[in-house]
């Protein structure tokens, strides 16, 4: 199966921020919990977790076009969440802030999901619902 890698988005709406985020960190580090060293385990489990559900919905994509879809993905990572890449991402992001135990990050973690989920992702789906109609309709309610 050929994959397309340029599916493996890293989006513009979290780099930036983490960018800036771990700038911050950097000349004025500020904790976003208690000092303690298990937040390196949970931190680290869910950016590893991110980077392999991204891999998965990258290799599910195959060579499906994700930025003009000839079809629904509907299997894999995509059977249990509309956005599994912005999902992965999320965690990374998280994950990032956690291991870190960064403020800054988990600022930019917030800032980046919600902008995620406030403009960029209903305007994904306003095109998939253009796009295939009543399919991504029952989709959409499924998953």
């Amino acid at each position: 199966m050929k994959i397309l890698w340029r599916n493996f988005p890293i989006p513009e709406p979290f780099v930036f921020p983490l960018l800036a985020g771990g700038f911050l960190q950097i000349i004025v580090p500020a904790s976003v919990l208690p000092p303690s060293r298990a937040w390196i385990p949970l931190g680290s489990i869910l950016m590893i977790t991110g980077v392999i559900f991204a891999f998965w919905a990258v290799f599910v994509a195959g060579n499906h076009d994700l930025t003009r879809p000839a079809s629904l993905l509907t299997k894999g990572p995509y059977a249990f969440s509309r956005n599994p890449m912005y999902l992965a991402w999320t965690a990374f992001a998280v994950g990032l802030g956690l291991l870190l135990n960064s403020l800054w990050l988990a600022i930019a973690a917030l800032g980046a999901s919600i902008y995620i989920h406030t403009v960029t992702i209903p305007g994904e789906e306003q095109a998939l619902q253009r796009s295939f109609g009543a399919e991504y309709a029952s989709y959409r309610k499924r998953v």
